[in-house]
């Protein structure tokens, strides 16, 4: 049984494996790529376990073979993810408790600061929670009972599948932070943020200005192509002047000459940055090729944003502190979430009739 069911996992995975490198070669920024990654992680995990099982198997000489043992087997692939990961998700609690703490005594207490701590902390008591009903589990079959296993497995899923998400999320994040474009680049859009008060740069707006400056500068020495740059951002109802023109000027300030600046003032999100300053470029060259700089959590986010408008360009990410870039992950994950929310709860529903029908029948067998 155990050999089925490791051969099938092995197939899977390698399928998933190719698919995920073939298509994020083609493109990085695609929320598909997060999927396939949760899907590699689970698998990656239940494969390991599966091969436990069949070397045991091998040891005992059981190699017993019906529906029923592998519905069973089934079942307990979500319940062995859920206890393998448990250390996993400990010790990312732990991390993002210790970032929230020095995230709000250096920026504050807003219930966007603590989303780390919420979630961190929901996964971890789900999953406490789930370890001690698990040990406290009957085996007596009656239609209640039936009913609790369901549930719980339908939660363990639920749980299981956040986990996917949350650690793909973040894996794909890094590496959209971590990636360089090729030096070939004709513009470079400068994504805003808030300003200060007086009108200046912001430490995370003038981490993104200096990342653009210094990608240009590493373009210019290797291939002696200088990039102009996009600056983009409208101006809030509580700043003096729109960010593109902050930005602007910061770049004069660094002996940027003016021909070199494009300004695009107007927009209001990161949407409307990649639309309108991609525009703005297009009027100047149809075939420009393009990046853009951003703080480095939002890199791949961002990304998804231009690519959905059918835009070619790539991104860099700007450093941040790091007890920031922990939590900003963390709403990442949960705009990822959002952003995609009919496909999450069509997944989430399949879940949930599949272990339907295998309670069903599980429960069916055990009355003959």
């Amino acid at each position: 049984m155990a050999g089925i069911i490791l051969t099938a996992l092995i197939a899977i995975l390698a399928l998933v494996i190719s698919r995920f490198f073939a298509r994020k070669k083609l493109n990085l920024y695609e929320y598909e790529n997060i999927r396939r990654l949760g899907l590699i992680i689970f698998l990656s995990v239940n494969t390991v376990w599966q091969l436990y099982i069949f070397i045991e198997d091998l040891r005992y000489h059981y190699h017993a073979v019906s529906p029923y043992m592998l519905f069973e087997n089934i079942q307990s692939n979500v319940v062995v993810f859920t206890m393998i990961m448990f250390p996993v998700v400990f010790l990312t609690w732990v991390l993002v408790t210790i970032s929230n703490i020095n995230l709000i005594r250096n920026e504050g207490r807003t219930w966007r600061n603590m989303l780390g701590l919420f979630l961190g902390g929901y996964i971890l008591v789900s999953t406490v929670l789930l370890i001690i009903g698990l040990s406290s589990h009957s085996n007596a079959r009656s239609i209640p009972a039936a009913l609790s296993e369901y549930l719980m497995n339908v939660f363990m899923a639920l749980l299981a599948y956040l986990e996917c998400i949350l650690y793909g999320t973040i894996i794909m994040g890094i590496e959209a932070a971590k990636h360089v474009p090729s030096f070939d680049k004709d513009y470079v859009i400068i994504l805003g943020c808030s300003l200060r008060k007086d009108g200046t740069l912001t430490p995370l707006l003038k981490s993104r200005v200096d990342r653009a400056l210094e990608f240009a500068g590493m373009q210019e020495e290797k291939t002696g192509k200088a990039p102009l740059f996009v600056v983009s951002g409208g101006q809030g109802s509580d700043e003096v002047i729109s960010e593109a023109e902050a930005m602007k000027n910061y770049l004069l300030s660094c002996g940027i000459a003016e021909e070199r600046i494009l300004v695009e003032n107007k927009s209001r999100s990161t949407k409307e940055n990649m639309k309108f300053s991609v525009e703005l470029i297009k009027e100047q060259n149809s075939a420009a090729k393009i990046a853009y700089s951003t703080t480095n959590y939002h890199v791949f986010r961002a990304g998804v944003i231009a690519s959905e408008q059918g835009y070619a360009v790539e991104g860099i990410g700007a450093k941040t502190r790091s007890y920031f870039w922990i939590n900003a992950f963390i709403r990442e994950f949960i705009a990822t979430l959002v952003s995609e929310r009919k496909k999450h709860l069509i997944a989430l529903a399949i879940f949930a009739v599949f272990f339907l029908i295998i309670e069903i029948y599980v429960y069916y067998m055990w009355l003959r």
